[in-house]
């Protein structure tokens, strides 16, 4: 009877044995009773196991638990890493995007600027000298354009031109001398065909736009907001001038290049090619102030 009680002592003591929570006393008492108890022995043993049993399995737990947490914070660092990398690109992007923005637009605005003053100017020359090269008949053709504007009239004297010019298509043209008078006040042109009158007629648009125009290849477009974005703006010298040079491609086969004095704005050169057609380059000369009165005499321009 004795030793049934002292097992069931020992029995509830063996836990806390086990965890080495008794005091000396209780301690000693409990290894006694082990060593002359099989059954309580044997009881204790199978919660060394089973407590072995579930150290090794929390062990493994927490392994695999670590292990997962260091899969997880490393698939959160690399996706933090590539997330501030795009960052980055993004940032730099807007940042070179923006710079070349707003330099585009500067070199922009002053063309535009210096394109303007000119058509504002109420005197100035114009002298525009083209080279033509078509690729499958190698064929070459220059011509020249010297257009003069004051108070309103305009003279335009083109030479060698072999190409068709509304109002006088059915000329034949070919190395000829062309001069065109007109003033805008009447609203009439005459043409001169090798120093010889052979047409007048009304002006169907203001002269002095439309020869800006068509000979300075639209600047009006370089205003639009969108055109720093689409266009590529070099710096480069032309006889020791320096320029800017606006470049863009309208598709993959053609191309066009404008050199513009830095310092006022003013076109001096422009390149036109198709890859599979022609190549076309015309140098620019503007002169304000030269124009006199006896420029739109015809005898004046025979001499």
């Amino acid at each position: 009877m004795k030793n049934n009680e002292e097992c069931y002592i020992v029995e509830d003591l063996l836990l806390g044995y086990f965890q080495n929570l008794l005091n000396p006393e209780t301690k000693k008492y409990v290894e006694k009773h082990l060593n002359i108890c099989k059954n309580c022995k044997n009881k204790y043993n199978y919660i060394f196991e089973q407590k072995k049993l579930e150290d090794e399995k929390n062990a493994i737990d927490e392994e695999l638990e670590l292990n997962y947490l260091k899969k997880f914070n490393k698939k959160i660092l690399m996706l933090k890493t590539i997330i501030v990398f795009f960052i980055l690109i993004i940032l730099g992007i807007v940042v070179f995007g923006g710079v070349k923005y707003l330099y585009n637009d500067i070199a922009l605005s002053k063309i535009y600027n210096g394109y303007t003053n000119l058509k504002e100017s109420n005197n100035y020359t114009m002298i525009c000298n083209e080279t033509y090269l078509e690729y499958e008949s190698k064929e070459k053709d220059t011509s020249s354009l010297i257009y003069k504007y004051k108070d309103k009239k305009f003279v335009s004297k083109r030479i060698d031109l072999n190409i068709d010019i509304p109002g006088y298509k059915n000329m034949d043209i070919k190395n000829n001398d062309i001069t065109v008078i007109g003033d805008l006040e009447k609203n009439e042109q005459i043409i001169y065909l090798n120093n010889e009158q052979v047409k007048v007629e009304e002006l169907e648009i203001p002269l002095n736009d439309t020869y800006l125009n068509n000979n300075i290849n639209n600047i009006n477009e370089f205003n639009d907001w969108f055109y720093p974005i689409i266009v590529t703006i070099k710096t480069d010298k032309y006889y020791q001038k320096e320029c800017f040079i606006v470049q863009y491609k309208f598709n993959k086969e053609s191309y066009r290049e404008l050199w513009f004095e830095k310092e006022t704005g003013i076109l001096v050169k422009s390149i036109e090619e198709n890859y599979n057609r022609y190549y076309r380059e015309r140098v620019y000369e503007f002169v304000e102030g030269n124009v006199t009165d006896e420029d739109f005499e015809m005898n004046h321009e025979s001499e």
